[in-house]
């Protein structure tokens, strides 16, 4: 959960918006499931480590989803 990588990928919220949001959802008793991307662009491995242990402490009730992000599922710019 790098804002750099949510920035240039147009995800519209911040790391921080995802803690906070996290936090809250299970202060009301919901369980939480949050979703990882890597091969964002602007990534790196490095950054990929770090997120997931963002997610990890998020502590979710069904742990992190997976998702690979290919590059060509981009077009003119925008997200698709």
């Amino acid at each position: 959960m790098l804002d750099t990588v949510l920035t240039v990928n147009q995800r519209g919220h911040t790391a921080r918006q995802v803690r906070e949001a996290s936090a809250l959802i299970k202060t009301f008793g919901f369980e939480l499931g949050l979703q990882m991307m890597t091969g964002l662009y602007g990534d790196t491995v490095q950054g990929a480590k770090q997120t997931a242990i963002e997610i990890a402490k998020c502590k979710t009730g069904y742990g992190a989803h997976l998702s690979y992000c290919n590059h060509e599922a981009y077009l003119f710019g925008t997200a698709v």
